[in-house]
């Protein structure tokens, strides 16, 4: 009798340990479950799938590369598929030893409760252990142009050396397609969006990509026709060049020509979802230095949380509006557009003193700091962006560690803290 007691004793104080995947593989991949992917990504997934309070996801942190593997890992989740890369070199151990493969059978997450808290750890872990480079040398393969679609992904390199990666939403009947991204500095957050095709890549392993299923890892797999697996890219690269071939490549894909006003809309959007996000960031820089008390950054921190790149690209979209527009005044197509938009770009242009009213009904921006509410449309962002000081200090700062007023172009006192 003592002898079960102690046994019934043991098992309330020290409760079994079980050995949890992060998930149970209970379906296989094959070109039905990737369409079916595709269809999710498509129909499904919302911007705001990480910065939702009615997101399962809600919380998750991403910045760029790990944003394209959490969408993968995600819908292998909620459909009980297998989920596998490759154990990025000098990795952080798993299972206790660096395996060739990490999966979503691994045991490292058991200290996790079930279920999406679970998976979420798991993401994160990914994305602190692996980038963009990763992603492209090793779990990813190309494809055909006209394999490309929602649930695919685009890799590329630009400047000295930085990678980035965007998520196909969808693929519209006039070759644009729907991009989504992740940036630094790594966060919880509404994802970034453009219409349209990014950036032209230079070769291999960059481009339209695909994830690898499981099987295809294997040494000895030969891709089948259905995989759609193909260097097709890199044929047009070669033939045409890095400016020229994502243009050839939505060509290729256009069922339909793009309208005028569908063009020049393409680039309002894509300017003012840039602002929005910058929005975003810059308050996320707001809530970092308040966690460490206003102190100067890091060269680290410094290149997550500065924004001339960003700032740049803004820039550079209202920039190709504008030459967009000056094109449709050369062609004499300007009756081709509703009068609200003409009045718009004639002020965006400087041709006119008249249409900041209608330039600001098409995108306006809020920020908030110190209880006032600050607005600005393209034309102020423009104007602050290309305005300098006599010391070649641009009027919009992109630095971190200056005062939201300056970040936004707006007086303010400069930091004092180093810039890197």
């Amino acid at each position: 009798m003592q002898s079960s007691l102690a046994k019934i004793l043991i098992i309330f104080l020290f409760p079994i340990i079980s050995f949890a995947s992060v998930w149970e593989t209970t379906n296989y991949w094959d070109q039905e479950w990737e369409s079916k992917f595709s269809d999710w990504m498509k129909l499904e997934v919302s911007r705001d799938i990480f910065k939702n309070p009615q997101s399962k996801w809600n919380n998750t942190k991403t910045d760029c590369a790990d944003a394209a593997y959490a969408m993968r890992i995600i819908f292998s989740y909620e459909n009980g598929l297998p989920f596998q890369m490759k154990n990025p070199s000098g990795a952080r151990p798993v299972d206790g030893e660096v395996a060739k493969f990490l999966t979503n059978e691994t045991n490292a997450f058991d200290n996790y409760e079930q279920g999406p808290k679970r998976v979420i750890r798991f993401i994160e872990y990914i994305g602190d252990s692996v980038g963009t480079e990763h992603l492209a040398y090793h779990d990813t393969y190309s494809t055909t142009v006209q394999n490309i679609n929602a649930g695919h992904i685009y890799i590329y390199q630009y400047g000295g050396g930085t990678r980035h990666t965007y998520i196909v939403k969808d693929r519209l009947l006039d070759g644009n397609l729907i991009l989504y991204w992740s940036t630094v500095p790594k966060a919880p957050r509404r994802l970034a969006k453009k219409k349209g095709m990014p950036a032209g890549f230079t070769g291999r392993p960059w481009g339209f990509k695909r994830f690898k299923q499981p099987e295809f890892y294997n040494t000895e797999y030969v891709y089948s026709e259905d995989t759609a697996a193909s260097k097709e890219q890199y044929k047009i690269l070669e033939k045409v060049g890095k400016r020229k071939v994502n243009d050839t490549i939505k060509k290729m894909l256009q069922l339909e020509e793009e309208n005028l006003l569908t063009g020049i809309q393409k680039y309002i959007d894509n300017a003012c979802e840039a602002l929005k996000d910058r929005v975003e960031v810059v308050q996320i820089t707001q809530d970092f230095l308040k966690e460490k008390s206003g102190r100067c950054m890091s060269e680290s921190e410094y290149n997550d949380y500065s924004t001339p790149g960003r700032d740049s690209g803004i820039a550079q979209t209202i920039s190709t509006l504008l030459d967009s527009w000056e094109t449709v005044v050369e062609t004499g197509r300007t009756n081709e557009l509703p009068s609200n938009l003409t009045k718009a770009l004639n002020f965006l242009s400087g041709e006119s003193k008249h249409g900041e009213e209608e330039l600001t009904k098409l995108c306006q921006i809020s920020f908030e700091h110190k209880n006032k509410t600050y607005k600005l449309n393209l034309n102020d962002f423009y104007e602050r962006y290309n305005s300098k000081s006599l010391f070649g200090r641009r009027k919009l700062s992109p630095y971190p560690n200056d005062p939201v007023t300056l970040r936004w172009g707006l007086k303010g006192k400069k930091s004092k803290c180093k810039k890197y």
